[in-house]
């Protein structure tokens, strides 16, 4: 077990893999095999060590992990019921770590929890993106950056508190006492007027946001560069937070439907506190992966639905094609 963390946890001190060891086992699996189901409320983590699963919803396959990789951080970290399910393309072993053992690592500051948070934190990010971009590619055409302006709003320290803010949030729920100092020390409040235009798509993300009051419109552009709504995020939602972990441009606008209150924290203070080996980079990256967990759902949701669309229209077509072939002719002779 001790040489299977090893390659699962680089750089980490060999004493702190030792006294790990017990807080993990051993599966192995055969091909096909449903390892975790959609729907099914689990809070187990698997890092994969041999093969490769696919990660599906519905029908509709979403991304695939291969070594070094891991798979069901949604649940560990949410709390949630599954939302895609994970199944083996080849015999597979994996190392598994439960909520209960990942609490017990967390309690006394092992680096190895602190190596899960990250690692699910960039994973999901990518994931994310990745879904986005297929969700893009299945529009009706090549898209183009709307043409708007990013503002950064106007400083507001008055409007709302930092800490008092993130702590009543859901996404720091179970957070320790003092660990959200750190992170509301680097948040600023800052205010928007309707239409200001707050993250801009094809731009590249320098800022997160947590939203305070109002509400924003989350918009991409389509065919002509029209401005196409996908999503209204309410207070409560974070937005911006895959552009800023993956230092890349954002995949959409996101645009002040009303006046709009929410803390900005840039990308070298977010990152800046992600990276720490502390209680305040673990309740941070708890609450990125979280707010990343609500969005994928909603992203792999969106993806099944626009592939189901696209399917109908292929069909529909080839019945137009199949009725405008009858009667053509086929090598001198009329088609039956």
């Amino acid at each position: 077990m001790t040489s299977e963390l090893t390659g699962l946890f680089p750089g980490i001190d060999p004493d702190h893999l030792e006294k790990a060891r017990k807080h993990f086992y051993t599966v192995e699996v055969g091909r096909g095999v449903t390892v975790m189901e959609e729907g099914e409320q689990d809070a187990a983590v698997l890092f994969v060590v041999e093969g490769t699963v696919a990660i599906r919803t519905a029908e509709f396959e979403i991304a695939n992990v291969g070594p070094g990789g891991l798979v069901g951080e949604i649940g560990l970290f949410g709390g949630k019921i599954r939302i895609a399910s994970v199944i083996t393309i080849k015999r597979s072993v994996f190392v598994v770590l439960d909520r209960k053992e990942y609490d017990a690592l967390l309690d006394v500051g092992s680096p190895i929890a602190y190596h899960v948070e990250k690692v699910a934190l960039q994973q999901l990010s990518a994931r994310l993106r990745a879904t986005d971009e297929r969700i893009a590619a299945l529009g009706s055409g090549a898209l183009e950056p709307v043409d708007v302006t990013e503002t950064d709003g106007r400083l507001a320290p008055a409007e709302c508190d930092p800490l008092s803010v993130l702590g009543a949030n859901p996404l720091f729920e179970g957070a320790p006492i003092g660990a959200l100092d750190d992170v509301a020390a680097r948040c600023e409040v800052r205010t928007f007027e309707p239409g200001e235009v707050i993250c801009q798509e094809g731009v590249r993300g320098d800022d997160l946001y947590f939203l305070v009051k109002g509400s924003v419109d989350v918009r991409t552009s389509g065919d002509n560069g029209k401005s196409e709504a996908l999503a209204t995020l309410e207070p409560g939602d974070v937005f911006g937070i895959a552009s800023v972990v993956q230092d890349r441009p954002r995949m959409a606008s996101c645009v002040a439907r009303d006046r709009v209150v929410a803390l900005r924290m840039g990308r070298e203070e977010c990152l800046g506190v992600a990276k720490l080996d502390t209680r305040a980079g673990s309740v941070l990256r708890t609450a990125l992966i979280r707010a990343l967990a609500d969005q994928i759902a909603f992203a792999n949701a969106q993806f099944a639905t626009l592939s189901i669309e696209r399917k109908r229209r292929t069909s529909e077509l080839l019945a137009r094609l199949a009725v405008e072939a009858h009667g053509k002719h086929v090598n001198g002779e009329a088609a039956p």
